[in-house]
């Protein structure tokens, strides 16, 4: 079974199909600030935690509570980068704050991107990663 991105009354959207689309728009309004590599792979894992089964399950209406997915995007491209050099937090900053807005690194209100950053598990993001 496909994993979902987005459904309504007539059309469900893939994962696949909507982070390729994110990724090409995002790469596309890039391009005017020498940016497009970024911007392709913050749209390719900006929803990369609705592979969970359990965000699936509630897309599908089989559970009445979501699962918080852009963390898991912004684990999954910042244990693929350069965790040592200070601008592989650029990508899951984006990421991280795609439906929240950008959260402070390391303090303030809502969970900080270090500690988002930390918490990542290695097996759990390879095992998302599986169904693309």
């Amino acid at each position: 079974m496909e994993a979902i991105a987005h459904k309504n009354e007539t059309e469900i959207q893939t994962l696949d199909e909507h982070l390729k689309n994110v990724a090409r728009l995002a790469s596309g309004f890039a391009k005017t600030f020498n940016n497009s590599d970024w911007a392709n792979y913050a749209g390719l894992f900006h929803d990369f935690g609705k592979a969970d089964n359990d965000w699936q399950k509630y897309i599908r209406g089989e559970k009445s509570t979501s699962v918080n997915h852009s963390e898991a995007g912004a684990q999954y491209a910042y244990s693929k980068m350069n965790s040592k050099d200070p601008i592989a937090k650029v990508i899951p900053y984006l990421i991280a704050g795609h439906h929240a807005g950008l959260p402070d690194y390391s303090a303030g209100s809502g969970n900080s991107l270090k500690s988002i950053l930390q918490d990542y598990d290695f097996a759990y993001l390879d095992k998302l990663h599986e169904w693309q």
